[in-house]
């Protein structure tokens, strides 16, 4: 593209440069002639009329010793001492853009007659622009034309000018011009290419070093895989579109390398929780399979086996409800619901639970909030929300169950005095298959994904929650729920939440 362009630049530079040249020639030469007949009309004006009534005086000036031979006058500076300026070529050097010398002038009235012609012309002829071949014989104005010429061989540009007092006809030979052409055009055809070649290697060179962090960049990142996900590509100093791009590639892989880690700890983590019951399972119907046994004691394992086996169950529909919300393959269905009864009736289910544990529930319910939401789903996480608190409670415990209409968005906060949490175990209770301290007996118990679900519920539904929490002092959960997530406001219920 870039040699297209040069090329395209010293063609049009060579036709512009052309073209003016031949222009001020032109003017050069129109200039001329139109001073030559000024000069002649002067001539005639300032002379009387002869005796026989001829006009044409103004020719006389052109009469010298010399007329008879066709040779024209002295130029200036070679005149004799106290000679007259010769009024012909005073008049064309101030008017000439290029070399006086090479000017061939012949001077003819308008019938033809040629009266005058300069000294250089030697033998040369030149057309004579007669009243005969005038381009518009009525016309006032002067004529005149413009031709290309050859005299014996050499090239002339020629002006034929019919002026008001003479006919003029000027010649200048065009082999300085068609050299200084040429020698431009020399000038275009060994500078291109040289400059071309300069600009191919000077790019190779550019590119070559512009290019090189691209090929670290490659280099760094065929070296990164799922093993060794900490390698980063090579940073950039400075500030410019690679090293942006080398920064947002640094940034997605260290959201991958986040995502293969919970990837790896959630297959750990539910292998470990699926071998325990498994294990227990195996074992007891190894044993109860040793040797004869009272149907009472069949019927024992029985149960227990059982038991493991809806753990199992719980277990693997959670899992799987997890991974359908990851992939958004369990659509939420939204209706338009009185959250006030659903919690409601959560309360008063959990406070059967937790009066058989010694715990007091409080409630203080708003009644008739609606809020367009998936009934099931939220029953799903209000219900693991109370669960936790009625499970991590003492006995002897008080929880308080709040919900609040917020106007955009409804609230629902539920409080115990339970066992509480630290900054490290608040920060990871969202975590799946993540337990609180073991060494909490039978606080410890279940999978670890209740809180994952009801995360994963309420961002489904573009709310918000919030946990606080201080070790043996109690915690405070806080859903806030928009009451119509799916419309255009939505991110104005979150922004006010």
């Amino acid at each position: 593209v870039l040699g297209a362009s040069l090329i395209v630049f010293s063609v049009y530079t060579y036709e512009w440069v052309s073209s003016d040249i031949y222009k001020n020639l032109n003017n050069s030469l129109l200039n001329a002639a139109k001073a030559i007949d000024q000069i002649v009309g002067e001539g005639e004006r300032s002379e009387k009329l002869s005796s026989s009534g001829e006009s044409g005086m103004g020719f006389e000036l052109f009469k010298t010793e010399e007329k008879r031979r066709f040779v024209g006058p002295l130029r200036p500076g070679r005149a004799k001492e106290n000679a007259k300026p010769d009024l012909v070529w005073t008049a064309i050097y101030s008017r000439l853009l290029l070399n006086p010398q090479n000017y061939y002038i012949q001077l003819s009235r308008k019938t033809g007659e040629i009266v005058w012609r300069s000294r250089n012309l030697g033998n040369l002829d030149l057309p004579v622009f007669s009243e005969t071949a005038s381009l518009d014989k009525k016309k006032k104005e002067p004529s005149y034309k413009f031709d290309g010429v050859l005299i014996r061989g050499r090239k002339f540009r020629v002006l034929e000018y019919y002026g008001k007092n003479a006919a003029i006809t000027i010649a200048y030979p065009m082999e300085e011009i068609d050299a200084t052409l040429k020698k431009m055009f020399g000038v275009f055809a060994i500078a291109l290419p040289v400059l071309l070649a300069f600009i191919a290697i000077g790019s190779a060179l550019i590119l070559k070093s512009s290019l090189k962090p691209i090929d670290e960049i490659i280099t760094a990142a065929r070296e990164i895989s799922g093993k060794n996900l900490k390698l980063r590509l090579p940073r950039r100093d400075i500030d410019d579109e690679l090293a942006r791009l080398t920064n947002a590639l640094n940034d997605m892989i260290e959201r991958l390398e986040i995502a293969f880690d919970k990837a790896k700890q959630f297959t750990s983590d539910a292998s470990h929780e699926l071998r325990t019951p498994l294990t227990i399972l195996r074992g007891e119907l190894e044993i109860a399979l040793k040797r004869e046994r009272t149907p009472e004691e069949y019927q024992e394992v029985l149960n227990s086996a059982l038991e493991e086996i809806l753990r199992l169950s719980n277990l693997t529909e959670s899992l799987l409800e997890l991974s359908r919300g990851d992939q958004n393959a369990s659509a939420m269905k939204f209706f338009e619901t009185n959250v006030s009864d659903i919690v409601k009736d959560i309360a008063e289910d959990m406070e059967i639970v937790a009066s058989a544990k010694g715990i007091e529930i409080s409630s203080e319910i708003e009644e008739g909030v609606y809020c367009l939401c998936d009934s099931e789903r939220i029953y799903q996480a209000i219900m693991n929300v109370v669960d936790n608190a009625v499970k991590y409670t003492a006995e002897g415990g008080k929880i308080s169950i709040k919900f609040k209409d917020r106007n955009e968005y409804v609230e629902l906060s539920v409080a115990d005095t339970g066992v509480g949490m630290t900054k490290e175990e608040l920060s990871r209770i969202f975590d799946r298959f993540y337990r609180a301290d073991k060494s909490r007996g039978e606080f410890g118990k279940g999978a670890g994904l209740g809180l994952s679900i009801v995360k994963w519920i309420v961002n489904a539904h573009n709310g918000k929650i919030v946990v606080e929490s201080q070790a043996k002092v109690g915690t405070k959960f806080i859903i806030m729920l928009p009451k119509d997530p799916t419309n255009s406001e939505k991110e104005n219920a979150k922004k006010s939440i």
